[in-house]
């Protein structure tokens, strides 16, 4: 087999061990939520998918009243 075909063979095979690792993870913090915040964050995500002028789920949401009192109970 030429060199490129086993290194390929072997970042395949790395990838497919972090991509049930990544998995796993994501199940167990998925479960750490409510089932219907899980769900609407994955509809959300969907629509999004299928339309990208929908609201973007991947971004943080920017809450100013939340970090004032965030920073208050900091000082």
């Amino acid at each position: 087999m030429p060199r490129v075909g086993k290194s390929l063979d072997k970042n395949l095979r790395q990838s497919l061990i972090w991509s049930k690792s990544q998995r796993e993870v994501a199940n167990l913090i998925s479960e750490s939520y409510p089932a219907d915040v899980v769900n609407k964050w994955r509809k959300m995500r969907d629509d999004f998918d299928r339309d990208s002028s929908r609201p973007n789920p991947y971004e943080e949401v920017n809450n100013r009243k939340t970090c004032h009192i965030l920073k208050l109970t900091h000082l």
